[in-house]
């Protein structure tokens, strides 16, 4: 994985709150289907953008430093216990019968995507299902997630002794680029019940954002191939892979099963190619990698049908963004199956949606509509993946109606499909 690079620190400067009304600060939270997280940077330095690390209580390591799982832990439907790697170690610390008070939600962007999916209407009426099966008002669940993330952000700031305000800060919402007008405005009612109000809010679509983020990366900033490293023989020679498991987990599995995982899985089909060492499991090359072959099979095949559409058959360049195109087995499948195209993947993949929604934000803080808008002698191609349209938008109000991904005019890039 291309890890994120460090987050720069926040200016010691604080600004002068009495100067004019607008946003002192821009905080984009990202809810997405396996990580979660949220960055910031201040208007007077948008560039500066900042990502709290996200650090597990047992000292285990992840590859997604700046995210932390879409999960969340709530008593009785409404009392938030706790978020991401805190929520998965308190519910793994329950026993069978503490469950049933509780509700576990694990990749809960998951479930509203599935009802999405099979055409229902996002709304603040809409339930999704928690680990044991109980209904709860998807809204209560995404609204205590932001306001998890909001408090998390102000009180990170107050310890660094900011002096923000919640007036001060022009927060964004990423949403899926198929989203429509009813599931955006369950996101906005979402967050409207954490007090934040519509005239400081705003959503962009993620993959919007991600193209916001990378249009004006130097090209060092960019892994566009093996050959630019020097990972790809140590990649090839890699025989193992280590994960290292929670503590946690593995005495729940000693207890409710009476025998440790480890002598379990000797007596399974994969006794050989797993390899336990305390907390850590050491992973077969081949076992490893098969765990990639169905994800990564699908997203080429739906690359396939994307790019045998006329609209965008001609296109030379796939941009690969967020944490799962950070991982080199999937990287290699695309280059493999698209030898036609330039594989693009920025060096903060990882979060590049995030970073491009606070760049969206400080964009938008002067906009009535929330909406960015590109100079009149800015005429990029737009490749709107979700409805297959390509036009050249030369005014405003196409911009604002059909607001998806521009393809780099300046990079020489005639077309660019954002995945």
């Amino acid at each position: 994985m291309l890890g994120s690079r460090e987050s720069k620190k926040p200016s010691d400067n604080k600004p002068d709150v009495k100067q004019n009304n607008k946003a002192l600060c821009v905080c984009a939270l990202d809810f997405g289907k396996t990580y979660s997280g949220y960055a910031y940077s201040l208007r007077l330095k948008p560039d500066d953008i900042c990502c709290p690390h996200w650090n597990t209580s047992t000292g285990c390591t992840t590859l997604i430093n700046h995210k932390t799982p879409t999960t969340i832990l709530l008593y009785e439907g409404h009392k938030l216990i706790g978020f991401g790697y805190e929520a998965i170690e308190k519910f793994l610390d329950l026993n069978v019968e503490e469950r049933k008070d509780f509700n576990f939600f694990q990749g809960f962007q998951m479930n509203l995507y599935d009802k999405f999916q099979s055409g229902e209407n996002l709304s603040v009426t809409t339930k999704i299902s928690d680990f044991n099966g109980k209904q709860v008002p998807a809204v209560d669940v995404f609204s205590t997630a932001i306001k998890y993330m909001k408090d998390h952000f102000l009180n990170e700031n107050e310890a660094r002794g900011a002096s923000l305000l919640e007036k001060d800060i022009k927060w964004v919402l990423t949403v899926p680029a198929m989203w429509g007008d009813p599931e955006k405005e369950f996101m906005i009612q979402a967050a409207k019940k954490t007090g934040i109000e519509k005239p400081r809010l705003a959503t962009v679509l993620e993959s919007e954002a991600a193209f916001i983020f990378c249009k004006d990366l130097p090209a060092k900033n960019f892994e566009s191939g093996f050959d630019n490293i020097d990972d790809k023989e140590k990649y090839k020679s890699l025989n193992t892979r280590t994960i290292t498991i929670s503590p946690s987990f593995l005495e729940k599995y000693k207890e409710e099963n009476g025998i440790d995982i480890s002598k379990r899985t000797l007596e399974t089909q994969y006794g050989k190619s797993l390899k336990w060492v305390g907390d850590k499991v050491k992973i077969n090359k081949d076992l490893f990698q098969s765990f990639f072959h169905p994800a990564n099979d699908k997203i080429v095949h739906y690359i396939r049908e994307i790019l045998s559409k006329p609209e965008v058959n001609e296109t030379k360049v796939i941009l690969m963004v967020g944490g799962f195109s950070e991982w080199e087995i999937v990287q290699d499948a695309i280059r493999k199956a698209f030898p036609e195209c330039c594989v693009l993947i920025p060096l903060q993949a990882g979060v590049a949606v995030l970073k491009g929604a606070v760049l969206f934000g400080h964009s938008s803080i002067s906009d009535d509509d929330n909406t960015p808008v590109l100079e009149e002698s800015d005429n990029r191609p737009v490749v709107a993946l979700d409805n297959t349209k390509v036009n050249n938008a030369t005014d405003n109000t196409r911009r604002r109606e059909d607001r998806r991904s521009y393809a780099a005019k300046n990079r020489g890039v005639k077309k660019c499909s954002i995945l």
